[in-house]
């Protein structure tokens, strides 16, 4: 009796791991056969999401103030960095301007009198333009406003679609969150709609995206040929450049970049220059100037 029992539990043992393995491979094929049918008319929605929520990230940030840690190093002929530079800033954002002060270089900080005379300065600036007449208020909020759309990360995704072909090529686990991996190349006859966005034109690269909310938690991507502007005259940024963005959760439903960096060789005039220039953004706290809701914050990225 004994015997024959677990020779039945042994043959059941067997039969319910071929259908796990069963279970498993259909599902995986099932799961492929799901991302196919994302594209293209659902892909697409998918990506007007995206974009609608980055925008709506892109604006929300300067309600923010938060700090800034910018590493800028040199690379030599040999490939090795020759210099390298930090500085920390605290960012500070009104409607009509935005102001960087600078708090340490290489990890010194400056002494509190000298922090507080960029306070001033800061306070004496916007006062200033608190008393601009109405025809110059409105010309200075335009400028501004251009020049936050002009920031590398809005363009990007501001011409998402029109730049860009994806292909929606599987899932990852990123920071904890479960994301939509996707392939982009560039779109053949785009055009940019600025000079300062013409190195769209060759970026090609990978985007992440939450699976549920739909929110871009991380984007690289790596110059296919060399972007001259006007006409090469004034340099040139060379093919091979990579762009890598990250972004977090800060609450509020808002996702605000965490980590950025740029690698690029480029050329002005008769002198070229090889940089990697990352940034780490970290202490979110709503402007108390802004609007009054509970603070948010979210940390630096180790």
């Amino acid at each position: 009796m004994g015997p024959r029992f677990r020779r039945y539990n042994a043959t059941m043992v067997r039969k319910l791991l071929i259908c796990v393995v069963v279970a498993f491979a259909w599902g995986e094929a099932g799961a492929g056969a799901a991302l196919e049918d994302q594209a293209p008319a659902r892909l697409n929605a998918i990506l007007k999401r995206v974009i609608d929520n980055q925008m709506e990230n892109d604006r929300a940030r300067y309600g923010y103030v938060y700090e800034e840690k910018a590493v800028v190093d040199r690379y030599g002929s040999a490939g090795n960095i020759e210099e390298s530079v930090s500085r920390t800033y605290t960012w500070i954002h009104t409607e009509l301007e935005s102001f960087s002060k600078l708090t340490s270089i290489n990890g010194a900080r400056y002494d509190r009198q000298y922090l507080q005379a960029q306070d001033r300065a800061i306070q004496r600036s916007i006062s200033d333009a608190e008393r601009l007449s109405p025809r110059k208020r409105k010309a200075r909020i335009a400028r501004t406003r251009r020049e936050r759309d002009g920031q590398m990360q809005t363009e990007i995704f501001r011409n998402l679609l029109a730049a860009f072909r994806f292909t929606l090529t599987g899932r990852e686990n990123v920071n904890g969150w479960e994301t939509l991996v996707l392939d982009f190349e560039p779109r053949a006859g785009f055009e940019p709609p600025s000079s300062r966005s013409a190195f769209l034109r060759s970026l090609s690269g990978k985007l992440w995206i939450t699976r549920e909310s739909h929110q871009p938690i991380r984007l690289t991507g790596r110059l296919g040929e060399d972007v001259r502007f006007v006409g090469g005259l004034f340099g040139s940024l060379k093919k091979g450049a990579t762009i890598t963005l990250e972004q977090a959760d800060i609450g509020n439903g808002l996702w605000l970049p965490t980590f950025t960096t740029v690698t690029y060789r480029r050329s002005l005039l008769f002198k070229g220059t090889h940089r990697r220039e990352t940034s780490l953004f970290r202490d979110y706290r709503l402007n108390p100037g802004s609007r009054p809701t509970d603070q948010v914050q979210v940390e630096s990225l180790d």
